[in-house]
């Protein structure tokens, strides 16, 4: 590398993305937080896609 490139290397912009573990599925997702629903009452640190799934599991057997 010629001095350069390599002070090109040096300033390149980087990106961080940081990924936590969701609770529900064990995957490392970008939005995991604690997700809290009023009725019915769940409470917990998953994604979005877990937390749509366990509202739609509840709605399911209420019904039934």
């Amino acid at each position: 590398m010629t001095s350069s490139q390599l002070d090109a290397w040096r300033r390149r912009p980087l990106e961080v993305r940081v990924l936590d573990r969701c609770n529900e599925c064990a995957t490392l997702q970008p939005d995991v937080r604690e997700r809290i629903n009023f009725w019915p009452n769940i409470r917990a640190v998953c994604c979005s896609n877990c937390f749509n799934r366990m509202l739609a599991e509840f709605n399911d057997l209420s019904y039934t």
